[in-house]
């Protein structure tokens, strides 16, 4: 999956990406699922508080950067949604022509 944005195309979602990779806690959370992860494990191994995991875990499946799984969990019989990167590199670069952001799988 390749998303190159420029200068001219920056809307609110690429802002809120941009946003998105300042904040200390998505950068811990994009680091952490490399497989997929319900939000509860995510927050185990990030090391962030529970309530972060779960707003940061939305903001970044809006922004496409996440994508979420069901699985049926055999234990209890239930379905639970589990989280996974979308890309494997992200290169933000500033260029003659103006900004450009890509996502590498």
């Amino acid at each position: 999956m390749l998303v190159t944005r420029t200068e001219a195309d920056i809307d609110a979602s690429d802002a809120e990406l941009l946003t998105l990779m300042g904040s200390d806690a998505a950068n811990a959370i994009l680091r952490t699922v490399t497989e997929p992860m319900t939000v509860k494990e995510i927050h185990q191994f990030a090391e962030i508080p529970l309530s972060t995991a779960y707003r940061e875990v939305n903001r970044l499946a809006d922004a496409n950067l996440l994508d979420e799984r069901v699985r049926l969990d055999p234990n209890r019989g239930k379905h639970v949604a589990q989280y996974v990167r979308t890309f494997d590199t992200i290169e933000i670069k500033m260029t003659d022509d103006g900004v450009v952001v890509q996502l590498l799988s």
